[in-house]
Order: structure tokens, then C-alpha cells, then sequence
């Protein structure tokens, strides 16, 4: 009499398959996450650029139609201009020179917008935890960005985490920003020249997420 061998899987060949299961997922589950994420902050970036605009655009507006001289008779004119924009904007705090690190940005970084830059900004956190660093200068002379920023009229800048204190911290990543023109807005790394891909410090990210 023969008996047949009874069909499917041993226990060492299921154990060999899940074992082949998990380390494929142990690959492929960051990579799935981190795309999610990064879809998340580009979206959550796409959104805070379109009402910030939106708002620059009144300031610009009730000031003749430009930037320039905008806060010019005030002694602090980056303060004036943070509170104008403040009050365009639904916001739960606001933060003045050398008391923003740890209250209206990541006490823990990042590195990329530094210390110096942290004291030399004014804070403002919206509602949904989104956090601002922001300059200004009425007469739009800055060189600091280069040649090219000055000639066209660069007076100011605004620096976004767009989930405040949470990770990432990194430019082109949750950290996006908008230069502030003489007649008009415009995304890190735009300028005249739109930049289509993301450059390796992450600066051009802001244009570059906005047309994706």
C-alpha cells in the first residue's frame, strides 16, 4: 500500500518565507514612509506658500504696490513687518530678537539656519504649529544673498518649518522659505531663473516642490 505525501508547506519552508517577507519589508517600509512624509510636507509647504502670498500681496497692496519703504518711519522695521504679516495670518505666538530658539523654532536645530540667524530673526507660529523666522529691510539693498539679489531689489525673507518642532528640521525637506522682492514674492531659489530640480543644499526645494 503507498500513501501519497501530503501537499504544501513544511515548517522550515514557511519559516524561510516569512523570514524573506520581513526583510523585504524591513527595506521596503521606510522607503514607503519616507515618500508618504515627504508627500505630507510638499503638500503641507504648497499650502502655507499659497496663504503667506496671499497675505504679502495685502501688505504690498496697502503700501503702493510694493515693498520698498514698507515700515520705513518705524525703529524696527523687522518687528513692524512681523506684525503686520501676524495679523494677516492665524497665528498663537509671536517671538522678538534672541528669544526665538526653543520658542518659536526647534531649540535642537537645524544646523543649516544657525544660531546667528536664529538671534538675528523675529518668530511667529500659526495655529496649526507652523513656525516662521522672519527679516526685513525697507530700503530692499540686502547683498548678503549675492549680486544678483541685490540688483533686483532683495528686502527680506522668510524662513518655514512647516511642522514646526518635529523632524526632519532640514531645508528642502519641512524647512522652505520665501524672498521678499521689491514688487514681488518668491520662493527660495526662484529669483529670476526657475531652478526645476532641488539642488544639493536643499534652497531650490521651495521652487521646486510648487510646480510638482
Amino acid at each position: 500500500m503507498f500513501f501519497k505525501k501530503p501537499k504544501g508547506f513544511t515548517l522550515a519552508e514557511t519559516l524561510i518565507v516569512i523570514a524573506i517577507i520581513g526583510i523585504i519589508a524591513s527595506i521596503v517600509t521606510p522607503m514607503l514612509f519616507g515618500t508618504t512624509n515627504q508627500a505630507e510636507l510638499t503638500a503641507a509647504w504648497k499650502k502655507t506658500y499659497s496663504d503667506v502670498n496671499q497675505a504679502l500681496l495685502l501688505i504690498k497692496q496697502d503700501n503702493g504696490g510694493t515693498f520698498s519703504m514698507l515700515c520705513a518711519s518705524e525703529s524696527d522695521a523687522s518687528l513692524c513687518f512681523r506684525n503686520q504679516l501676524s495679523s494677516k495670518l492665524n497665528y498663537i505666538k509671536t517671538c522678538n530678537l534672541k528669544s526665538v530658539d526653543g520658542n518659536c523654532w526647534s531649540e535642537s536645530g537645524p544646523t543649516d539656519v544657525g544660531q546667528d540667524n536664529l538671534d538675528n530673526n523675529y518668530g511667529l507660529i500659526l495655529n496649526n504649529g507652523t513656525f516662521f523666522l522672519m527679516q526685513y529691510n525697507p530700503s530692499c539693498n540686502w547683498t548678503s544673498w549675492g549680486g544678483e539679489v541685490a540688483e533686483i531689489g532683495h528686502c527680506g525673507a522668510i524662513t518655514i518649518d512647516v511642522n514646526g518642532s518635529k523632524a526632519p528640521n532640514e531645508t528642502g525637506k519641512d524647512i522652505f522659505g520665501i524672498s521678499i522682492l521689491k514688487d514681488r514674492v518668491v520662493p527660495y531659489g526662484a529669483f529670476d531663473i526657475y531652478i526645476d530640480t532641488c539642488d544639493t543644499t536643499g534652497v531650490s526645494c521651495s521652487t521646486d516642490y510648487l510646480y510638482e
